[in-house]
C-alpha cells in the first residue's frame, strides 16, 4: 500500500513532517490541527523529560503541579481569555493533559498526539 499525503526525505522529523503538511493543501483548520499535534507532543516530551530528570534535580510534587499549572497557563484559551478559541497551541486544559501524560510515563510512545482523537489536541 503507497504511503498517504507527502513522503518526507529522511531526517526531517517531526517538525519537518509538520511543515510540509501545513504547507500543503489542507483547509486552515487541519492546519491549525496539525499544529496542535505538534504542540502538544512538545508538552507530552517536556512532562517525559521532567521526569526523567525528576530525582537528579529534586523534583517535588509541589513543583510537579507547578509544572502543570504551567501547561494550563499557556493554553491559547487562557492567555487570550476567549474559552472557544481555535488556535495552532491548543487550549489550557489540552496541554496539561498532555503534559501530565508525559510526567505520568517513560515511554515516548504514549505522546503520539498524531494518532490521538482531534478532540483530546483541541
Amino acid at each position: 500500500m503507497p504511503p498517504r499525503g507527502p513522503v518526507l526525505p529522511p531526517g526531517h522529523g517531526i517538525l519537518g513532517g509538520d511543515l510540509v503538511l501545513e504547507n500543503s493543501e489542507v483547509d486552515k483548520h487541519e492546519q491549525l490541527l496539525l499544529s496542535r499535534r505538534v504542540e502538544t507532543q512538545a508538552d507530552c516530551f517536556s512532562g517525559l523529560f521532567a521526569r526523567s530528570v525528576s530525582r537528579s534535580i529534586g523534583l517535588k510534587d509541589s513543583d510537579t503541579d507547578l509544572i502543570l499549572d504551567s501547561y494550563y497557563r499557556f493554553g491559547a484559551d487562557v492567555l487570550r481569555k476567549q474559552p472557544n478559541i481555535e488556535s495552532d497551541h491548543g487550549l489550557g486544559a489540552t496541554r496539561r493533559y498532555w503534559g501530565q501524560l508525559g510526567l505520568a510515563n517513560d515511554a515516548v510512545t504514549r505522546c503520539n498526539t498524531f494518532s490521538a482523537d482531534k478532540l483530546l489536541v483541541r
